[in-house]
């Protein structure tokens, strides 16, 4: 930070100077070192105060420089702007519609390889699976590093394992889909099933009241708030536990035939957990309207749209699961709906945003160039004094 802070210091402002500020103190220490009014000395802190002012100057080479440092600004090339892009990453409105735009592709694939319109196999139709796996193996990667630097390693370790047991078992779902092993599906969740042993110590640790105070620091709300008392967070952390322990055997055993049970029986404990949710967040919702807090119509048309379309999704699944004659792009209308509005909305705010973006940019570059600072002009304050005693500011300016 220090290295950052050097630039600033040439000017003798401080980091959160504005640009009239930054502006003003260059004109002033150019005035005090300039080379026709000392020596050599002046003329080398001339020089520093000038390459201080072409930088902090510069909106884009000051953003890169606050960012980075000195270092990104030779190698920035006098593309900084092009690199400050670069660094700060995709728009997130743009990432948005490519998870969502993504979503689509692989519903799209997969109703038609069910329902026999093509025939491709299961490792191309499922290639959205592939990216997400790309995804995936960067914390595998990470979060272990990440955890022998800190005290708690139960979490990011567990994080890690989630993260390659879901890779793995990719590559077995497809092994066993496109014929390549006959192995029992028991077997094929066997990844599933070390990701769910390694979610339990992790569970536990943030179980414990001072994870539920990060948390709540990190919303930014004091704990035991009524949107998130400490009941309510280690409810949500059993359910997920029991879902991630009982869900995966429950499917394989259902697949394999080993049980002649319906597929609600076997996602039960998914079932279980919305339920309960749905049934708190009715809850919070008639609560804090006998609070005053919020009208109960917004909170249980929310409710509906949330639960409601999750709901319907599950039963059409269920159904088609269990032998009911409609075609899978059918059961996956509420998929359709709650994943093509998001991903048309994304792509117009994505839009918007850019245009809006560059608008705001020419205005705010108008609004931005500053006045001429007094300093250059010692007669200036006589000239607005006359000025406004005549009513003529205009003119002066």
């Amino acid at each position: 930070m220090a290295r950052r802070a050097r630039l600033y210091a040439a000017l003798g402002v401080g980091q959160d100077a504005t640009p009239q500020e930054i502006k003003r103190a260059y004109y002033q220490q150019a005035q005090r070192y300039h080379p026709d009014r000392g020596g050599t000395a002046d003329a080398e802190r001339f020089k520093q105060v000038q390459s201080a002012y072409e930088v902090l100057g510069d909106p884009d080479r000051k953003a890169l420089y606050d960012r980075f440092g000195e270092a990104a600004l030779r190698a920035a090339g006098g593309n900084e702007a092009a690199f400050m892009a670069l660094a700060a990453g995709p728009d997130p409105a743009a990432v948005v519609a490519s998870v969502f735009t993504l979503a689509l592709a692989f519903l799209m694939m997969v109703s038609l390889r069910v329902d026999g319109v093509i025939a491709w196999p299961w490792t191309v139709t499922l290639f959205p699976l592939w990216l997400v796996d790309a995804v995936l193996l960067v914390p595998v990667v990470a979060l272990p590093c990440l955890a022998c630097q800190g005290e708690r390693v139960a979490a990011p370790l567990a994080a890690a394992v989630q993260c390659a047991a879901a890779v793995c078992f990719t590559f077995a779902l497809v092994a066993k889909l496109d014929g390549y092993t006959a192995r029992p599906w028991v077997e094929v969740f066997a990844p599933l099933y070390v990701g769910a042993a390694a979610a339990v110590p992790a569970c536990a640790a943030a179980c414990s009241r001072p994870a539920y105070e990060e948390l709540c620091a990190l919303l930014g709300e004091p704990p035991d708030t009524p949107s998130l008392p400490y009941s309510r967070y280690l409810t949500g952390k059993a359910l997920a536990l029991v879902r991630n322990v009982a869900l995966p055997p429950l499917l394989a055993l259902r697949l394999d035939g080993a049980y002649a049970m319906s597929f609600a029986v076997a996602t039960s404990p998914l079932l279980a957990q919305t339920a309960v949710h749905a049934a708190l967040s009715l809850w919070d919702a008639f609560k804090a309207h006998a609070r005053g807090e919020g009208g109960l119509a917004p909170a249980l048309c929310n409710f509906l749209c949330t639960y409601g379309v999750g709901w319907s999704q599950y039963l059409l699944l269920v159904a088609k699961c269990d032998g009911a004659d409609m075609p899978l792009w059918l059961a996956l209308v509420p998929a359709w709906v709650a994943v093509g509005v998001p991903t048309c909305a994304a792509c117009c705010l994505w839009q918007y945003g850019v245009a809006v973006g560059d608008d705001g940019d020419d205005e705010a570059g108008d609004e931005e160039a500053p006045a001429e600072p007094q300093e250059r002009d010692p007669l200036l304050p006589r000239r607005r004094a006359a000025a406004a005693a005549t009513q003529d500011v205009s003119e002066i300016d």
